[in-house]
């Protein structure tokens, strides 16, 4: 479409390259607003009371996880691509786990370790791996009782019981 506006006016003139690199423009001023979106979403999302509980709304967390999911549709290079890959993973793991997140940050893990393993550095790997088996086990990587919440008898943690209280820990 930025064709249009070049001094010939005619779409059918322009080089397969030319419009090639206008695309890659509109793809990355999209990708800028999207990312600026996803900072200023981020920064609402680990938002935290002052008893120490996440104050981000549900909403506010789903709205993040969607604009990662664009980002991750957005054609870029393909260090871009790995580069955000890796940090929308981590939003997803981090912020997200009440919307559905860590099934999400496991595929993107999952992808990463599939098809773009040879782009990450050791570090990276690391925390993909990690991320990928800690969402793979879910609730046990994190802690969660065996039970429903608040069922009181029964309801022992999947990381055991207190030594010295033996309440759940």
């Amino acid at each position: 479409q930025l064709v249009r506006y070049l001094p010939t006016g005619s779409e059918a003139g322009a080089s397969p390259a030319l419009r090639a690199r206008f695309e890659a423009v509109a793809a990355y001023i999209a990708l800028a607003a999207l990312l600026q979106d996803c900072e200023s979403l981020h920064a609402s999302a680990i938002a935290i009371g002052a008893c120490g509980v996440s104050i981000a709304s549900p909403e506010t967390v789903r709205k993040l996880c969607l604009r990662w999911a664009c980002v991750l549709r957005v054609a870029k290079a393909p260090k871009h691509t790995v580069h955000f890959a890796i940090q929308a993973m981590a939003s997803f793991f981090t912020c997200a786990q009440r919307v559905g997140g860590w099934v999400a940050a496991r595929r993107v893990a999952s992808m990463l370790l599939h098809k773009c393993k040879d782009m990450l550095s050791a570090d990276e790997l690391t925390q993909v791996e990690y991320v990928y088996h800690a969402a793979a086990h879910g609730g046990v990587a994190r802690g969660a009782a065996n039970g429903p919440v608040g069922s009181g008898a029964g309801a022992m943690a999947a990381c055991g019981a207190c030594p010295c209280c033996t309440r759940p820990l």
